[in-house]
């Protein structure tokens, strides 16, 4: 399974100064949060999160899957959510119907 690090820009860059400034390893965190999340059969892939806005995040979580009648795989978003991480923690503030 890949974890994808968003592009930086300044405003990550400041979220991601204060992240380290408090040791927290955010990819682990992240990683944590989506295995408590979605089912273990789930043939996740890779796991992609990007800063919103402030210290919140857009997760998105990837899957492939092979089928006989096609001749290439099919790679589907299983989940997103959005996630905000307060004193080293993360708060799912993903908006459910």
């Amino acid at each position: 399974m890949i974890l994808d690090k968003p592009v930086e820009d300044i405003q990550m860059a400041k979220v991601e100064e204060n992240i380290d400034d408090a040791n927290i390893d955010l990819t682990k965190l992240v990683e944590e949060f989506v295995d408590s999340n979605i089912p273990e059969d789930s043939a996740k892939i890779k796991i992609q999160y990007s800063n919103v806005f402030h210290e919140c995040y857009r997760v998105n979580v990837w899957t492939k899957t092979l089928a006989a009648d096609r001749v290439v795989p099919r790679f589907n978003i299983i989940a997103s959510f959005l996630i905000e991480l307060k004193d080293g923690k993360i708060i799912d503030r993903t908006i459910s119907a």
